[in-house]
């Protein structure tokens, strides 16, 4: 996935928010990651790199975790459905 493709996917995410900086810092390294690897499994979020230097679910709020993992999913249903 190109990095504009990937950035837009979490636009919404990144916009809707007030996010810190360790947020953005959190969500630009899942789109790094995304760019690299075409897309990510869920439960990445808790393995390295994302579990330091804060873990996913001690970082975002219940609702920030829930729409994080709705884009990351969106990508990832994108990526892996068959081509028409």
């Amino acid at each position: 996935m190109d990095r504009d493709a990937a950035m837009e996917a979490f636009a919404g995410f990144l916009n809707d928010r007030s996010l810190n900086e360790q947020q953005i810092s959190f969500v630009k390294r899942v789109v790094n990651y995304v760019v690299d690897n075409g897309y990510m499994e869920p439960q990445a979020l808790t393995q390295p790199p994302f579990d330091r230097p804060k873990s996913f679910v001690r970082m975002f709020s219940t609702q920030q975790q829930m729409d994080l993992l709705t884009a990351i999913r969106n990508i990832r249903e994108n990526a892996t459905r068959p081509a028409a």
